[in-house]
């Protein structure tokens, strides 16, 4: 389980698929185009909204269980943040929080 699809979980999506591993991409689609990861989805890759500032969102996602979560999930664009410095603090901050609870509460899968 990737949450976060930007550069860096739309990176380690294409290594794990190149390893073999089964691949669930997540991403709230705020900053990252769905259409962006079709690559990844025609290599197996399984493509999910999810919004880690929504606990829902989250527990949906983990009720797999995955193996592992990477937490890839942020807002990382200076004129984003000036522009909506709550969305950043959402995201970044509680966003996190959510992710590290949600896995917490499934007994502890290992969260990177």
């Amino acid at each position: 389980m990737i949450l976060g699809a930007g550069y860096l979980g739309a990176a380690l999506a294409e290594l794990a698929l190149q390893e073999g591993h089964d691949v669930t991409l997540a991403d709230n689609w705020y900053a990252t185009e769905r259409q962006q990861l079709e690559p990844l989805h025609a290599d197996g890759a399984r493509i999910e909204a999810v919004d880690i500032r929504q606990r829902h969102d989250i527990d949906r996602v983990l009720a797999g269980p995955p193996d592992r979560v990477y937490l890839t999930a942020a807002q990382a664009s200076r004129p984003l943040s000036e522009r909506d410095p709550d969305y950043t603090e959402q995201t970044n901050l509680t966003g996190a929080r959510r992710v590290a609870e949600a896995v917490s509460a499934t007994g502890g899968l290992p969260l990177v």
